[in-house]
């Protein structure tokens, strides 16, 4: 990712946008990046025991069943007191009405490396009109996500949803829910492909990139080859004369 990306991670429920998006915030992190975690969609405590979880090792359903063993718990709870002290990690309630100014004042506060939302489509900004529609409502947060993105120099990572002709492995841009804004917003957006019933492995797929892909691909001659081919064609031309 670069500095002032928008870039959509999009799914239907369940199919594992979170889990996902909880990897690359780990990965960012262990690189030595500072990260930012905004939740919509889940309360702030049951997101952060998820990313405590992941960073311990442990299941994350064995802690909510509360069937961790004493070696399991105690490895979470040393995971949340290292993570809950570390100044290059934050993790912010974005649905309690500061919508995208309120995260942006984090931002500008913590000057993150990447920030990542979960739950993009639930989010709400001042600059939406009175009696907006829900599409018109989620373009406009977009739009000032984009505009954060550039402002503060950091790469800004969402989830979102496919309406239900997205089901399945048919997701494409038009089946995006909520706006269309997502094609003329994002750098990126992926599709992340339900896997087989009884599988566990998923796929992800672009389904909009930053520079299309070009459909036939030049022949560049190496210059070595282009200068002695034009020596050759001289040396035809004074013989011929």
């Amino acid at each position: 990712y670069q500095e002032g990306d928008l870039i959509a991670y999009v799914a239907r429920p369940g199919t594992g946008k979170t889990w996902l998006m909880l990897h690359q915030l780990r990965a960012a992190h262990d690189a030595g990046h500072n990260v930012l975690l905004a939740t919509m969609e889940m309360p702030i405590i049951a997101l952060a025991n998820r990313y405590y979880a992941m960073v311990a090792g442990v299941d994350p359903k064995d802690l909510r069943r509360g069937t961790l063993s004493s070696y399991d718990e105690e490895r979470f709870r040393e995971a949340a007191r290292e993570l809950q002290d570390d100044d290059r990690f934050g993790i912010y309630q974005a649905n309690l009405g500061g919508g995208v100014e309120g995260l942006e004042a984090v931002v500008a506060e913590r000057r993150p490396d990447a920030v990542f939302i979960d739950g993009v489509y639930m989010m709400k900004t001042g600059n939406t009109r009175k009696g907006a529609q829900k599409n018109e409502s989620t373009s406009d947060v977009l739009d000032d996500l984009k505009q954060m993105a550039l402002r503060r120099s950091c790469p800004v990572i969402v989830t979102s949803q496919f309406n239900r002709q997205g089901k399945g492995n048919k997701g494409s841009l038009e089946n995006v829910g909520f706006t269309d804004a997502f094609s003329t917003h994002c750098s990126l957006v992926y599709s992340i492909e339900q896997a087989p019933k009884g599988a566990r492995d998923r796929q992800t797929r672009i389904v909009r990139r930053r520079v299309p892909r070009p459909a036939v691909r030049p022949r560049m001659r190496p210059k070595r080859q282009q200068h002695a081919r034009s020596a050759q064609r001289t040396r035809a031309n004074v013989q011929q004369k």
